[in-house]
């Protein structure tokens, strides 16, 4: 049997790596790569019903099959989480630079097709995930701001404080203060 591009919307981290390696695996799958979002695989022989199996495995858990027809979206997503929740991530590789090599295609075309298929542009999407952490760091935490800054990738602490009061209507140091942070699921931002 030839393999075949999986999408799979929800993965954000290397446990969702694994949990969907485990299922797939466990339902007769040969894994050749998996990736954020994205998994190339050789179904089971005898694949009746095999996908709609594994589609009810991976919804039990959260994770969502890919519906829409520009796979590399999910793809997209992925990449713009990791580059926002991981911190050993090079703030020095511009963002546009990774989803390139990732998904292999120009960015003005995954720039207009993620738009038009999410409505909202790769930056908005980017912004959101940078506030939702910033908010869960200077809620949850005593990091200071710099450092904050500084793991979210801004160039300055300076940035980061405008496009936080930008984004939240107040300073990153009054909104730990207010402390009125309720943590969204990242498939959810």
């Amino acid at each position: 049997m030839e393999p075949k591009t999986i999408y799979i919307n929800g993965m954000v981290c290397q446990r969702c790596i694994l949990a969907v390696e485990r299922i797939l695996m466990e339902a007769g799958w040969t894994i050749h790569d998996i990736t954020l979002g994205e998994v190339r695989a050789t179904p089971p022989p005898g694949g009746d019903g095999v996908m709609e199996r594994v589609a009810r495995k991976l919804e039990a858990i959260g994770f969502r099959l890919g519906e829409d027809q520009h796979g590399f979206i999910v793809r997209v997503k992925g990449v713009v989480i990791d580059h926002v929740y991981n911190d050993a991530a090079s703030a020095t590789v511009n963002l546009s630079e990774l989803i390139v090599n990732a998904v292999f295609k120009e960015y003005s075309y995954v720039s207009r097709t993620f738009s038009a298929v999410t409505g909202r542009t790769i930056e908005t999407f980017y912004t959101d995930h940078r506030m939702e952490r910033s908010r869960k760091l200077l809620a949850t935490t005593d990091t200071p701001i710099s450092d904050i800054s500084r793991r979210l990738k801004y160039a300055a602490p300076s940035h980061f404080s405008a496009a936080f009061r930008r984004e939240e209507g107040v300073t990153p140091s009054a909104y730990r203060k207010n402390n009125d942070f309720v943590p969204r699921a990242l498939d959810e931002i």
